[in-house]
């Protein structure tokens, strides 16, 4: 019901008036009426749209893309692009950020055009970032690439374009390093060694969507650097690389970095990774967290369940869509689970009593590889739940120790 009393307009023309009203405060529900429109729901859109106050716009379109990013059943995808031409820059950059699952070969030319020519640099950033799955698609299909090619080249040229905004730049080498090409991976190692922190968290954003295992030496160095914003980033890349090696050290940042989204982004990082190591490293934090740490709980239940899935424990057609199981830390998150550092809980959120003291990365030598099940047993904490510098002897690994990271594995 809406305050009034009258019933949750069910019907497109009948919501869109309610949105349209000034006065009228929506009620969450309204949006279902919007979900999936014809074409001549889209044209009564673009009629009304112009006709509401920027504020409102402001507002009702951030209200659509959380109800989308909610309930994966609803669908504003025709109404997004046709509030790509919207005068306000921030109407803009959420209706580009609402495309996140789109796939038409259609947008990649009107994103293009936003990324070539829009008055707002915010509206760009995100066009760079909403052309990175096309160039993706390129990556397995020759017509895919084709459609692609003259965006793709534009985002090469404007992350090497030093007179670009430094965000522009960042986004567009993310979007850019989904492609196989030398000029791109000269430009990820350029940007990695650039003094601006925006543009070395960009580069590995970028080695993660590369898939290409050469970069798991520059990850793993990147995973103990002083800036916050590399460590969450160089943890995003060892996942999406899969790289086995970066296990004793994201055990360290799930347990003891300051930084919260860290600790959730390395514990994501090891779901993806998988194996005997990783997720026996997941069994013991999960036995360590506070009972009251939903935030941990649900990370490590996730990043569990997506190990159990890559193995084949869990199958594929048993995974919910939206539910976030099997899918790690950002799997439910908007515009493709792409987690962003920097907009979490700051240093001082936990404190003495919710921290995971206690382990270092002595825990995890070049020798005492974790390799199987048993590596950890019941007697490797000790009375204070602590990790023991001789926890993992020379008689729980292999011979060789950690394994070479392994090589990328394509979705």
């Amino acid at each position: 019901m809406t305050p009034g009393g009258a019933a949750v307009p069910r019907d497109f023309a009948s919501a869109l008036a309610v949105l349209a009203d000034p006065g009228a405060k929506p009620e969450p529900g309204i949006f279902h009426a919007l979900s999936a429109p014809s074409a001549a729901e889209v044209a009564l859109w673009s009629d009304a749209w112009p006709r509401i106050a920027d504020e409102r716009r402001r507002t009702l379109v951030r209200q659509m893309l959380a109800s989308a990013e909610a309930d994966f059943q609803l669908d504003f995808r025709r109404l997004f692009e046709a509030s790509l031409d919207d005068p306000d820059p921030e109407v803009r950059a959420t209706a580009v950020d609402g495309l996140w699952e789109a796939t038409d070969p259609g947008l990649i030319d009107r994103l293009d055009g936003m990324l070539a020519h829009d008055a707002n640099d915010d509206v760009r950033a995100r066009a760079a970032t909403a052309l990175g799955p096309f160039v993706e698609r390129g990556e397995f299909d020759e017509r895919a690439a084709a459609r692609v090619a003259r965006a793709l080249d534009r985002l090469v040229g404007v992350a090497a374009d030093e007179a670009e905004a430094v965000d522009v730049r960042r986004r567009a080498i993310e979007s850019a390093g989904y492609a196989d090409r030398d000029d791109v991976r000269d430009l990820i190692g350029r940007m990695l060694a650039s003094p601006i922190g925006a543009l070395r968290a960009g580069a590995l954003r970028a080695m993660g969507h590369s898939a290409d295992e050469a970069w798991a030496g520059a990850v793993l160095d990147c995973l103990e650097h002083g800036e916050p914003e590399i460590r969450f980033e160089a943890s995003r890349a060892a996942g999406e690389l899969q790289i086995e090696g970066a296990v004793p050290q994201l055990s360290v940042l799930a347990v003891e970095d300051a930084d919260r989204q860290i600790q959730v982004e390395a514990i994501w990082a090891l779901g993806e990774i998988g194996g005997p190591r990783a997720r026996r490293v997941l069994e013991r934090l999960a036995e360590r967290i506070a009972e009251d740490d939903d935030e941990l709980a649900t990370a490590l239940e996730d990043a569990m369940a997506t190990a159990a899935l890559t193995e084949g424990e869990i199958a594929w057609d048993t995974i919910v869509p939206g539910s976030g199981l099997g899918l790690g830390a950002n799997g439910g998150a908007g515009r493709g689970g792409t987690a962003a550092w920097g907009a979490g809980p700051d240093d001082d959120d936990l404190d003495g009593d919710d921290d995971l003291d206690g382990w270092d990365e002595d825990d995890f030598d070049d020798e005492d590889g974790l390799e199987d099940e048993e590596a950890f047993d019941d007697d490797d904490l000790d009375d204070e739940g602590d990790l023991d510098d001789d926890d993992l002897d020379e008689d729980d690994g292999d011979e060789d120790g950690l394994e070479p990271p392994i090589g990328p594995r394509r979705p």
